[in-house]
């Protein structure tokens, strides 16, 4: 509704308004409150939205009208939530510039970690440094914590929710990181920039956490869905990297190869060589379980991939390299090749107590028993029985077991095949009624 302006003192036409006071009780003059919304890049229109009419506005800060302490009130204190805003952006630039030094060399600099913007964020940064030395579980204990002590932006917490949902995926607790993602996504506002960034990686966290679980509709779903959202180079990336897991974890070999070659052309004018060379990797193994074999092109495809990747020191991706060398030996068939590269793959494939390791050893289980290696098979099979770490319930965790399955059947192993099925349907959070004695008879 139109407010009236009984409340607006003066005349109009005095030396004293003239100078430019909006309102004595907040000492503000016209054009100092001019100053602080340009500076802060707020409109008539954004500043006055819902207070006061922009014309009205623009007469307080011409000095030609005086201010209720109402409306000077709510002024300042949509200046002073702006200004903080600011302040938050700068936190927030200070936190990546961190995280992206990690990165590149794997640890802070002093001059980064003492900045004034990141004081309140020692906590954050720590998790960050455990998170580059592979102490995941520390990591995500330090996020908590300073979850706690964090001020209520949103800003903030989505920047620290990333984190969280990276941290528990390396903790192989896929349920509880892909609950607290999808939330995230599903109700996360996108009006901010830099919210849109921290959510747009969830985004795509959440369909990697997706396509792990075979749940690859969900996946292209939840990417499809924020595709308004994508703008830069970086994004699109990102975007067609996730889409072509989804379609590798849906068998359509084709479109993940289709995927990540755009992924490729996307990324080659960025500085990433690390993820460059990794989505080289996967589009030699999507070629090659396409049944596209190029032995040459993809050798010296793999060979650079891998020199870039050995530069950076990046020894489980490399592992991933091995294992496509070994199906493209798989696929010559040429044995011994095959055996050397797995085996080699295996070795530096040194987080033993992840699932992306357990991935590893099921993928050249697959390879070995359509190869006709079925001693080598079992062998891989042997390290699935072996794991120590703790198992979470999760899809990601049965799907595993589901595929251990498979390869034990092709194996001729019925009642080995009976236990791998039902360990996966008990992740999954059913039991199956079948016992041993029946299976047998």
């Amino acid at each position: 509704m139109v407010r009236s302006n009984s409340t607006v003192k003066g005349g109009g036409s005095s030396t004293r308004e003239t100078s430019g006071t909006t309102t004595e009780a907040h000492g503000l003059t016209g054009a100092e409150l001019r100053k602080r919304r340009q500076t802060l890049g707020l409109t008539l229109e954004a500043l006055s939205s819902g207070i006061c009419s922009t014309a009205y506005l623009s007469l307080i800060e011409q000095g030609h009208r005086q201010a209720s302490p109402r409306i000077a009130a709510l002024l300042l204190a949509r200046l002073e939530a702006r200004a903080g805003e600011a302040g938050i952006a700068i936190q927030i630039a200070g936190l990546r510039l961190a995280e992206w030094q990690l990165r590149q060399t794997g640890s802070l600099s002093a001059e980064v970690r003492s900045g004034p913007a990141l004081r309140n964020h020692q906590q954050l940064l720590d998790a960050l440094e455990s998170e580059a030395r592979d102490e995941f579980g520390t990591a995500l204990a330090q996020v908590e914590a300073w979850f706690e002590t964090i001020p209520n932006s949103r800003e903030l917490k989505s920047f620290g929710a990333r984190l969280r949902v990276r941290l528990l995926r390396e903790l192989g607790r896929d349920a509880e990181a892909l609950k607290f993602a999808s939330d995230l996504v599903s109700s996360a506002p996108t009006t901010a920039k830099v919210r849109q960034d921290d959510l747009l990686e969830l985004v795509f966290q959440t369909a990697e956490l997706y396509s792990a679980a075979g749940l690859w509709r969900d996946a292209i779903r939840v990417i499809d869905s924020h595709k308004g959202l994508i703008s830069e180079p970086r994004q699109h990336v990102n975007a067609f990297w996730a889409r072509s897991s989804a379609y590798y974890a849906k068998g359509d070999f084709i479109n993940a190869l289709s995927e990540v070659n755009s992924a490729i052309e996307a990324i080659s004018d960025l500085d990433l060589p690390v993820a460059r060379a990794s989505l080289m990797t996967n589009a030699v193994w999507y070629e090659l379980h396409a049944g596209i074999v190029d032995a040459p092109a993809q050798l010296a495809q793999l060979d650079a991939a891998v020199e870039v990747l050995r530069e950076h020191g990046q020894a489980s991706r490399i592992a991933w390299a091995n294992c496509a060398y070994a199906l493209l030996a798989a696929k010559l068939q040429d044995r011994d090749e095959f055996i050397r590269w797995a085996r080699t793959a295996i070795t530096l494939s040194i987080n033993t107590q992840t699932r992306d390791h357990d991935e590893l050893i099921i993928s050249l289980a697959e390879i070995a028993v359509v190869s006709g290696e079925q001693e080598f098979a079992l062998e891989l099979l042997a390290a699935i029985d072996s794991r120590t770490r703790t198992i979470q319930a999760s899809r990601a965790e049965a799907a595993i077991l589901y595929r251990a399955g498979k390869v034990a059947e092709k194996l001729g192993n019925f009642v080995r095949a009976f236990n791998y099925l039902n360990g996966s349907h008990e992740l999954m959070g059913f039991r199956s009624k079948l016992i041993d004695s029946e299976l047998n008879s």
